[in-house]
């Protein structure tokens, strides 16, 4: 949020919550203006009619939450957080069991109940080679690297 504030020039109050069922309860009753989540956890009080998804932190829209618009559209052209998920296994695991592993995956995301189960929840499976997956997260970390020190966030 901290950096899409700063995209915008607004000034925001930081309410930290330690999960995201108070801050659910909050944004219901008024107690807060607007969350950042993710669509598994949006989508349900969404389709209720209960909150309103104002954006994705996605570049591009997607067709599995229609009519609500990806950060380009809504003039954020150079934000891009995605939620995502991987596989991950230790440093110097064999290349034949990376191999295996991913041919695995890429079989069971290629399942149409799979599909469908993650598509229900507003996911859409990327599968790719494992060393497709180590450049996107390569290029997430710097991005959140620049985006946490562009908006001045110290741990605590």
């Amino acid at each position: 949020m901290a950096v899409i504030a700063d995209r915008l020039g607004i000034d925001l109050v930081n309410v930290p919550y330690s999960g995201s069922m108070q801050a659910f309860t909050d944004l219901l009753s008024g107690e807060i203006s607007l969350m950042l989540v993710d669509p598994a956890s949006g989508q349900p009080l969404a389709r209720s009619g209960d909150i309103r998804i104002l954006s994705l932190t996605s570049s591009d829209s997607n067709a599995l939450i229609p009519g609500v618009p990806g950060t380009r559209e809504a003039g954020l052209p150079d934000v891009n957080m995605v939620t995502w998920n991987g596989m991950f296994g230790p440093a110097r695991m064999p290349e034949q069991i990376v191999s295996r592993l991913n041919k695995g995956l890429q079989a069971v995301l290629a399942d149409p109940s799979v599909k469908a189960q993650l598509a229900q929840l507003g996911f859409q499976a990327e599968p790719g080679s494992a060393s497709d997956f180590d450049e996107f997260v390569r290029g997430q970390l710097t991005n959140w690297k620049d985006w946490v020190n562009e908006a001045g966030i110290q741990p605590q």
